[in-house]
């Protein structure tokens, strides 16, 4: 029986950890564009736009000046 929820585990960490390596390679690509506007204030705004529509996980400073981690 513990096996089997050992092994439960582990493969839910492994396909949580990979899901969440997709949504962070997707951020870092919106983050990246909004780098690439022209004003300070448009990229601003747009960061800001990003981390509104993101999840909790991304709340914790993904998005602070610091989306290449």
């Amino acid at each position: 029986m513990m096996v089997l929820l050992i092994k439960w585990l582990m493969e839910y960490q492994v396909t949580t950890a990979a899901e969440r390596r997709v949504q962070e390679t997707a951020l870092r690509a919106a983050a990246a564009r909004c780098f690439e506007l022209k004003s300070n204030a448009t990229t601003s705004a747009c960061l800001k736009a990003m981390e509104a529509k993101s999840n909790p996980v991304n709340k914790a400073g993904l998005l602070h000046g610091r989306p290449f981690h």
